[in-house]
């Protein structure tokens, strides 16, 4: 999986004196200049948060990898990251919301851009994903609602 990254390209460039003519060989004072690029990564490194297959191990993970949530057991998923936030809406058919700092392409998989987990380009293997991610997400409320009904009665 490939991206496309901003760049910044540093470099030092000798400009004319002031008041020299084209033809002259006298070099002025060095400058330095900055200008971002886009530029194309074809090999790149990932930090999954969401490739496990039950709640209880998603709850570890943000319990005690880097930067850790350590009531990540007993949060919902959306309020433990963003990312597992727009996982459970999606998983759930529900619309981001207005204030999230990511939100879901509409359209899905086709509309994404070209630069798609090669794993993901097998429709069969997508819906089993989003399969399992909706057991994932309605195991966890069904989970949080059982815990809220036995503690309130």
């Amino acid at each position: 999986m490939g991206a496309l990254y901003s760049v910044n390209i540093h470099s030092i460039q000798r400009t004319k004196k002031e008041n020299q003519n084209e033809n002259s060989n006298e070099e002025g004072e060095f400058k330095y200049k900055q200008k971002a690029i886009k530029h194309y990564m074809e090999h790149t490194a990932y930090h999954f948060h969401n490739f496990f297959t039950r709640t209880d191990a998603i709850k570890f993970k943000y319990k005690t990898y880097a930067h850790p949530v350590h009531d990540a057991h007993e949060k919902k998923m959306e309020d433990i990251h963003e990312d597992l936030a727009l996982m459970a809406y999606c998983a759930r058919d529900e619309p981001d919301p207005t204030d999230a700092h990511f939100k879901r392409v509409m359209g899905g998989y086709e509309e994404l851009d070209d630069f798609k987990p090669i794993y993901f380009r097998d429709s069969d293997y997508r819906q089993r994903r989003q399969d399992l991610i909706r057991q994932v997400v309605q195991l966890d409320d069904g989970t949080r609602k059982k815990e809220k009904t036995q503690i309130h009665g």
